[in-house]
């Protein structure tokens, strides 16, 4: 089962509109700097994220009519994510238990 985290340790069954997916990791982006010359470190600071050795998988969304980035320290998750079809990612929601935390909009506009 997927949980949502609201910042108050409230564990919330759900999982917006998924439009986009991408992975916020070290070597994605050192690799190649973000726009403003920002590497993980930044991007993790402006997100108020603590930056993991392994990064940050990351879907992002549609609650309603607003745009959201949901980041979860599961990276793998995503990568299954990003690659199964409709069926499996019923089945990846289903069967495995993911916390994600919501930021709000999406990276163009952070």
């Amino acid at each position: 089962m997927v949980f949502m985290s609201d910042g108050f340790d409230q564990r919330i069954p759900m999982l917006p509109k998924v439009l986009e997916y991408s992975l916020f990791t070290p070597e994605s982006l050192n690799d190649r700097e973000c726009e403003e010359g920002e590497t993980y470190q930044h991007v993790c600071t402006k997100l108020e994220l603590e930056p993991l050795p392994n990064g940050y998988g990351a879907l992002h969304a549609l609650r309603g009519k607003r745009r959201v980035t949901l980041l979860t320290a599961d990276v793998e998750y995503v990568r299954k994510w990003m690659g199964a079809t409709t069926e499996e990612r019923v089945e990846l929601e289903t069967t495995h238990t993911v916390e994600f935390v919501e930021r709000d909009s999406w990276p163009d506009t952070w």
